[in-house]
């Protein structure tokens, strides 16, 4: 497989190069159907999990890599690469707990898989790291390379045509090559000329570009957006169509351009993970139909009186509770605060991971609140643990909060940093909360999708054209609270996160 560098307007992004014929988008006429190229369900032995919860804030994969009959699937919920061959179950490799894998390449003639991850136990910033594994004997090979810190940050990355890793950091002075994946005219084919497009293979031998384009229309006082892949390949553009039932982001991680000309696109929902082989379409057709549609009304919070339940609050207050619970100093012991017996049903309980490192039966001073489904009681939250409470809980199989557990959900976290009347859930933060435009998105909304996860804002800022947020979070994976730093924006936005903005800010 070939892959090849490319810095243009977002910076730098690429992923797996594929030789896609050169079809003109004139010669089709008609959308064919895209092909289910694999699929596999989850909660068993060998195939990947999640978390079947009421607000499942985490699923099992965000990135895979064909290669040939070859398929490697991330499964974060159990710390594992899943192999399967010829469409089974082969073998698989075994991670740490904090791998949270976004990005695979894989070397079949050295048999060498490298990864990026995201380091769930860091809770200072968005720390990715670079490791390789050899799927043969299914066995990490080698110290992991920090690729990003507090210091540095990681916008874009990509893997070259020797597996070489290629980043793009925040204010690194690094030049677009004057590439352009689209015209004025195919903008306006697409259906507007509000476009942006994020980058995912170039072939510079061809001349071609290929890239998840996003275009943005106004349809009755409401944005909608519009999602696709393009190709680019002389003067020729070329369209591949999304499935209609997709529900999750066209990101780096789920976009894949294979050697045989095809690209596939992998969909995860609770039902499992879909692999497929996406089909040709004509790009006038865009013009007609919305794929990945979402709808985000404008801002109409403005002259909101607050209703006695809801507290005025300003930002400055927002961030000093955020970082209150963040930075919380309380003593862990495991003896008093790892004993299941406590809890009103032992079997739905389950400790951060973070936390077992230092379950020897001896105090340790912490900080940060651990995540623990259901539960926003951060205020009581040393107290309760003096008292011999069960420190946060990971699983979430429950229908909601577990008795004799202390700590905060995501939308505890929320509910806790605004200082909300009582606990709302992601599904309910709409009551006092209001849909913003993605133009008006600002520090200190929030991200939120409703069902899932929800996410405060801290920073909004561009980067070669580019929109990225550093966000705070209460993470089920992470365990605790986490400080990410350059998030992009259209990613979150197209997996379903709506920004809102609080109705009684000052």
């Amino acid at each position: 497989m070939k892959l090849l560098r490319k810095s243009i307007g977002c910076g730098l992004a690429a992923a797996m190069l594929c030789s896609i014929p050169n079809v003109s988008a004139a010669a089709s006429t008609q959308m064919e159907q895209s092909r289910l190229y694999f699929s596999c369900t989850v909660n068993d032995g060998v195939n990947p999990g999640f978390i079947p919860a009421n607000e499942c804030e985490e699923i099992s994969s965000d990135t895979f890599f064909v290669s040939g009959d070859t398929i490697f699937v991330d499964d974060t919920v159990n710390h594992r690469i899943i192999v399967y061959e010829d469409g089974n179950y082969s073998k698989e490799i075994p991670l740490e707990w904090n791998m949270d894998v976004k990005q695979m390449y894989y070397d079949p003639q050295n048999d060498l898989l490298k990864m990026v991850y995201l380091d769930l136990n860091a809770d200072d910033a968005t720390h990715l790291f670079l490791t390789e594994a050899h799927p043969a004997n299914g066995q990490l090979e080698s110290e992991a390379e920090e690729l990003s810190n507090a210091e540095k940050v990681l916008l874009e990355y990509c893997f070259d045509q020797d597996g070489n890793l290629l980043t793009q950091y925040l204010d690194e002075n690094e030049t677009a090559d004057g590439i352009s994946l689209v015209s004025e005219q195919q903008k306006y084919a697409f259906g507007g000329s509000d476009l942006s497009s994020r980058i995912f293979s170039v072939d510079k031998d061809t001349n071609q570009t290929a890239a998840i384009a996003t275009s943005y229309v106004q349809q009755d006082n409401l944005s909608v957006a519009r999602e696709c892949i393009l190709v680019q390949q002389g003067g020729e553009m070329v369209s591949f169509a999304v499935p209609k039932d997709h529900t999750n982001t066209l990101d780096r991680g789920c976009i894949q351009s294979a050697d045989d000309g095809s690209i596939y696109q992998m969909n995860v929902d609770e039902s499992g993970i879909q692999i497929f082989q996406l089909a040709e379409r004509d790009i006038a057709e865009l013009k007609e139909e919305d794929l990945l549609q979402r709808i985000i009304a404008e801002d109409d919070a403005n002259g909101i009186e607050p209703m006695a339940s809801y507290k005025s609050i300003t930002k400055t207050r927002v961030k000093s509770r955020m970082d209150t619970y963040y930075k919380l100093p309380w003593t862990f012991n495991s003896n008093r605060n790892a004993n299941k017996s406590v809890t009103a049903n032992p079997q739905q309980v389950q400790l951060p991971s973070w936390l077992s490192s230092y379950a020897d039966g001896r105090d340790h001073s912490l900080t940060n609140v651990p995540y623990c489904w259901g539960g926003w009681n951060a205020e009581t939250f040393v107290s309760n643990i003096n008292a011999g409470k069960f420190a946060g809980n990971t699983c979430t199989t429950s229908s909601g909060y577990v008795s004799g557990t202390v700590g905060m959900d995501c939308s505890g976290y929320v509910s806790v940093a605004f200082d909300l009347p009582y606990k709302h859930g992601t599904s309910t933060l709409s009551n006092c909360f209001t849909k913003v435009s993605n133009a008006n998105v600002a520090a200190y909304n929030i991200m939120n999708k409703a069902g899932s996860h929800v996410v405060i804002v801290t920073k909004v800022y561009t980067a070669n054209g580019t929109k990225y947020v550093d966000t705070y979070e209460e993470s089920s994976s992470a365990g605790k609270i986490v400080v990410r730093t350059g998030r992009d924006f259209l990613s979150l936005y197209n997996s379903g996160f709506v920004p809102m903005k609080y109705n009684y800010i000052q």
